[in-house]
């Protein structure tokens, strides 16, 4: 993509190839199916960006999820073996008499 120039009111008048629009537009080349580009058709970039982030955020809270059940997970198999762990740790602080 090349910006050829600035316009008022924040605007910009950029060069992109075919597979870069397609790319912007969320498709993977110009020979998608779905890709069909004319003359004056507005493309709202920003809903785009956003769908993406929407995206990228729930698969951070897929990890997240991900994490927290493995360690629910693992609490759950701690716990019926929870009482034989603290009776060993009372055992091995009680002084040993020789």
């Amino acid at each position: 993509m090349k910006v050829i120039a600035k316009l008022p009111d924040d605007k910009c008048l950029v060069e992109v190839t075919n597979d870069e629009l397609a790319n912007i537009c969320g498709h993977y080349s110009r020979y998608a199916k779905e890709f069909n580009i004319n003359i004056g058709i507005d493309i709202n970039i920003s809903d785009i960006y956003k769908k993406h982030d929407l995206i990228i955020t729930l698969q951070k809270l897929r990890s997240y999820d991900t994490a927290r059940k493995k360690l629910n997970d693992m609490l759950n198999a701690l716990t019926p073996i929870e009482d034989k762990i603290n009776q060993l740790i009372v055992t091995n602080e009680e002084p040993i008499n020789p």
